[in-house]
């Protein structure tokens, strides 16, 4: 199983972003959580995409990976205070 390290961050705009380290997949929202399932979306997208084109893809991508988060500091006091 691939372990795959995503940091979440807030945004200037109040919303959340977060990307991961080693997969270059990103994602964005309102909240941790809408960001966290962004990620997730473009993760799938990137399976399907790639699957009509004939493209090859990592294959933890087809459900052999963990997600691992981390809120960047100062996210996380932001959070931690609310």
């Amino acid at each position: 199983m691939k372990t795959i390290y995503a940091t979440i961050e807030r945004a200037s705009d109040g919303g959340y972003g977060v990307y991961t380290a080693n997969g270059g997949f990103t994602g964005m929202g309102d909240t941790i959580e809408e960001a966290k399932d962004s990620l997730r979306e473009t993760m799938r997208l990137q399976v399907e995409v790639s699957k009509e084109d004939g493209v090859a893809y990592p294959a933890y991508l087809d459900g052999g990976y963990e997600i691992i988060y981390n809120l960047d500091i100062q996210s996380f006091l932001e959070f931690a205070g609310t």
